[in-house]
C-alpha cells in the first residue's frame, strides 16, 4: 500500500511538471496559438487618422470589411486553427473617388491584397498569397 501511494504521488508530480506554464517560458511569453476571438475588431493603422484611415474589422459572423485609404472593401474570413491566423477570402472592392498618392495611399492600396493576417504581440499584421507583409495594424482604441 506504502508502494502504490509513493507512485501515486511520484506520477502525480512530474504530471504538474509536464504542464506548460507560460510564466516559465522565456521571459514570460505564452506558446499558445491565439484564439478565434482576439482576431475580432477593428484594427486600424497607427499612424493614420481620419475617415478614410487604412483599416480591416473582422466580425464574429465572418465578415470583414475596411478600407485601404481609398477604397472601401469587403468579403469573408475564416480563423485556421491549425497556424493560428485568419484567412481572408476574395475582397469586394468600391472606390467612390480617385486616389491621390501624396501622403502614401498608394502604398496601403495594397492592404486589398491580404489574405492572411497573423497576430504579432498586440499587432494584427496583414499578409498577401506569398506571405509579404503588406501593413502593421493595431487594434482600435489601444493607445
Amino acid at each position: 500500500m506504502a508502494t502504490m501511494l509513493a507512485l501515486a504521488a511520484m506520477s502525480t508530480a512530474c504530471g504538474e511538471d509536464a504542464q506548460s506554464n507560460p510564466k516559465d517560458s522565456p521571459e514570460g511569453v505564452s506558446t499558445t496559438s491565439p484564439t478565434e476571438a482576439q482576431f475580432l475588431g477593428k484594427w486600424v493603422h497607427p499612424k493614420r487618422e481620419g475617415p478614410l484611415t487604412p483599416a480591416i474589422e473582422l466580425l464574429s459572423d465572418g465578415s470583414v470589411t475596411g478600407n485601404d485609404g481609398c477604397h472601401e472593401m469587403s468579403g469573408a474570413w475564416k480563423f485556421d486553427p491549425d497556424v493560428g491566423a485568419a484567412r481572408i477570402g476574395g475582397l469586394a472592392i468600391t472606390s467612390y473617388q480617385a486616389c491621390s498618392n501624396a501622403d502614401g495611399t498608394k502604398t496601403w492600396q495594397k492592404l486589398n491584397a491580404t489574405k492572411t493576417l497573423d497576430l504579432e504581440g498586440a499587432n494584427l499584421v496583414a499578409r498577401d498569397q506569398d506571405g509579404d507583409q503588406i501593413a502593421t495594424l493595431e487594434r482600435q482604441g489601444s493607445k
